[in-house]
Parts: C-alpha cells; structure tokens; sequence
C-alpha cells in the first residue's frame, strides 16, 4: 500500500514505513552523469584493451607461458568491473534514474542511494539517531556521495542525521528543501 505525502511516496512495510523521493534531476546531475559516464568508458575501453593483449597471446601460445599471460589477462577483471559500474553510475545519472530511499523499520533507518542499476545502502539504529538537521548541501557533503568536479553544481539541500557514536547519514542530497522539510518531521 503506497500514498503520496508532499511529494514523497510513502509505502507501508513489515514493521515501519519507507519513504522513496522523487527521481533527481537538473543540470548539475545530468553534468555529475556526464563526467562519472566519460570516465567510466574511457576507463573500460583501456582495460578491455589492456586485457586484450595477455589473452590472445595465451590462446595462441602452445607454452607453458600461455598459463601466466591468460592469469595477467584476467587481473584486468579487478579493473573492468569498478570501471563498468563508473559507466552505469555515470549512466543512471545522466538518465534521470537516480533517487533516494529511506525506510524506518524494526527498529533501524536504512538510507538506499539508486542511480540506474546501483544501489547503496547505509543502516544506522534508530535509537543511536540523536539529531535530523535540513540544510543547504556543501560541496564537501556533495564529494562523499559523486567523487567528481561537478558536484559544485548539484543544487538543492540535505538532511543529516546525526548518531551518539559521531556518525552522520546524508539523506536526500540534491534534493529541495520544500521536499525534504516534510521527510525529515516525518522521520522526527
């Protein structure tokens, strides 16, 4: 069962509710996508390349080298992947397909940061949160969520919610204040 409450869907789960935002969008995402996207294939073309080399030598060696050029080939592998998932972060971005999710059930908030097919997750024990302060999102509260030079232009606000242990959530980065004002009373 879901209902929209000033612009957040609310939707009931097994002992709580959880409140999905609206996908961001605006220039300084659509730039934040651009850049993750650009270093993301270039990224992925030089490992492709790169493992290339190694790999078709192993298969046309008769060798017992043929077995240490095919194991260089597929390190490569622990480069390819971070770099694919640049290319679908950067992608999901630039898409639009890019929101925030936070739940309060059984006793934790769990905050769910999704861009395009990625998703990350942070929990935090609801009886640790101490504090929600809505604000103007800096740029050094930006860097922890997109590692790129154009997080000076993502606009809009955050909620920090504050621990007993020093730890900090950052929710809803990007988004309005008009929108994140209601979220954070209703997680109050």
């Amino acid at each position: 069962m879901s209902r929209d409450v000033d612009g957040l869907q609310a939707l009931i789960v097994p002992g709580g509710n959880r409140y999905r935002l609206p996908p961001r969008g605006g220039r300084g995402v659509r730039s934040a996508g651009v850049v993750v996207a650009g270093v993301g294939l270039v990224t992925t073309v030089f490992m492709v390349f790169w493992m290339s080399g190694p790999l078709r030598a192993a298969f046309s060696e008769s060798s017992g080298i043929r077995w240490f050029l095919l194991g260089f080939g597929l390190l490569g592998l622990f480069g390819l992947a971070p770099a694919l998932g640049l290319l679908a972060l950067g992608l999901g971005l630039l898409s639009g397909r890019s929101h925030c999710e936070v739940e309060v059930a059984g006793g934790r908030l769990v905050l769910a940061e999704y861009a395009g097919p990625l998703r990350w997750t942070w929990r935090l024990r609801a009886d640790e949160v101490r504090a929600l302060v809505v604000s103007e999102a800096s740029t050094a509260e930006a860097s922890a969520v997109l590692p790129t030079s154009s997080r000076a232009a993502m606009p809009g606000g955050v909620i920090k919610v504050k621990s007993d242990r020093g730890r900090q959530l950052l929710v809803g980065l990007g988004y309005p204040l008009a929108l994140l004002r209601p979220l954070a009373d209703t997680l109050a």
